[in-house]
């Protein structure tokens, strides 16, 4: 890999996000009935058809239920074989104020842009286009490519335009967020000079072609998302082509294998695709944010990794009843802290010579292990240290890019902010983490097995 400061989610870090999904069907191509059962027990049954990211099931006439498909348990035709469910040739037509509403989870995210827009200076304003940026992304993305503009970001695709449609407006959820916790924490928050660049390829062998340039690697491996601090752009893909998803996707289509089984990997895989294609862009995103409105400088990318991975995975939770990005707990990583640092938590006398490398000499590395361990320690500073967290971050967000900062100033910052790091300190930061529920039902869909 090219050395140069590069955020990038991998497989094993299992990062990504936006449900995007299949299209969407018109209410008339019904695929029959079905019963569905949520996460949560529940139970639907009635007509199905098949929207972006949920299944919509008419119990009765004229009510309809909308399931998001990263809540879907179990899925059951009562029709007989009935088709599997695929999403229709991509529309072009914008998405309205309803739909866009239901991407974003909730009205509480326009309420949160209204109050945003009053109290963070100019961060919420739109941004201008980089006009020398358009003809060279559009080259690099190849002769499908179009472009999406929102107000703070430029997209270009070739995905479906429903797809990128939906993209823009997570993007524009995750950059609401990111403003409103710096507004939190006393931060000023700036709009960025120009719409941050994303990348949305159709396909993965078109994500793999871009990586090579942008990386400067052969094949990726497991990445499937990256946001590059020095060229500062990200790059995605639609999940579903992924080679591992997609040959399960075909799996589920050979004749040979028994229908039940079909339907049983099909549903498995197509909920995995949400979540991730939700998860990981939301994690990358909130790197691209931090970078362009002040909360970190490109630097601190590689230089600062337990805080600034650790922030960008409060980002990552797709919309759930219980709340999304910023306003969830994540539970994957807390079932990822529970497997693999559990002893180090438990650990009397505590390790204190891990805990001053990983957190002042930047002995962090690019895997999920160390991502868990990042999310911990910036949720607990915030939720149990905040005025010490909000005057360490407002210190952190004015280091200057072209400035090294050297370990020991590094410690100061920190016994300056939340105290000395000493045994007492681990204890009740483990205790805190320890004492958190893992909610089972909020964990994302397995293996394909």
């Amino acid at each position: 890999m090219r050395r140069v400061p590069v955020c990038l989610t991998a497989i094993a870090a299992l990062g990504l996000a936006l449900a995007l999904g299949t299209n969407p069907l018109s209410a008339d191509e019904s695929k029959g009935r079905y019963r569905i059962v949520r996460m949560d027990g529940k139970q639907f049954e009635g007509n199905l058809t098949e929207t972006a990211d949920a299944y919509v099931i008419e119990v009765s006439k004229g009510i309809n239920v909308t399931i998001r498909k990263n809540q879907v348990k179990e899925m059951t035709p009562l029709d007989g074989e009935a088709p599997a469910v695929e999403g229709a040739a991509a529309g072009d037509n914008r998405l309205s104020d309803e739909e866009i509403a239901r991407i974003l989870g909730s009205d509480e995210n326009f309420a949160i842009v209204e109050e945003l827009a009053e109290s963070s200076g100019n961060a919420m304003s739109p941004s201008p286009v980089n006009e020398e940026s358009i003809a060279q992304m559009t080259q690099l993305a190849g002769d499908k490519a179009e472009t999406l503009e929102t107000a703070h970001f430029l997209l270009v695709y070739t995905s479906s335009r429903q797809m990128a449609q939906e993209l823009g407006a997570r993007l524009e959820s995750i950059y609401a967020w990111n403003v409103r916790l710096m507004n939190k924490l006393g931060l000023p928050a700036h709009r960025p000079d120009h719409k941050l660049e994303m990348f949305f390829f159709g396909t993965h062998a078109e994500f793999e072609r871009y990586a090579a340039y942008d990386l400067g690697m052969s094949g990726t491996g497991g990445i499937l998302g990256f946001y590059m601090p020095p060229t500062n752009r990200s790059a995605f893909f639609d999940m579903s082509t992924f080679p591992p998803y997609a040959n399960a996707l075909r799996y589920a289509e050979d004749k040979d294998v028994p229908l039940q089984r079909r339907r049983e990997v099909r549903n498995k895989v197509m909920r995995m695709v949400a979540y991730q294609n939700l998860e990981v862009i939301q994690h990358e995103a909130a790197h691209h944010i931090h970078c362009n409105i002040g909360m970190f400088n490109r630097r601190q990318n590689s230089e600062d990794r337990w805080l600034t991975e650790g922030m960008a995975v409060q980002f990552e939770v797709p919309p759930t009843r219980f709340g999304a990005s910023l306003g969830a707990i994540n539970h994957e990583r807390l079932r990822q802290l529970l497997q693999i640092w559990k002893p180090l938590l438990e650990a009397d006398p505590p390790a204190m010579d891990f805990w001053r490398a990983f957190l002042w000499q930047g002995t962090m590395q690019y895997s999920g292990a160390h991502y868990s361990l990042g999310w911990a320690v910036v949720y607990y500073l915030r939720s149990k240290h905040e005025a010490g967290f909000a005057k360490y971050m407002l210190t952190v967000s004015q280091w200057e890019d072209d400035v090294h900062i050297d370990n020991t100033e590094r410690q100061k910052l920190w016994e300056d902010s939340f105290g000395e790091l000493n045994e007492k300190w681990i204890k009740d930061f483990a205790k805190f983490i320890l004492g958190i529920q893992l909610r089972t039902d909020e964990l994302p869909p397995d293996d394909l097995r």
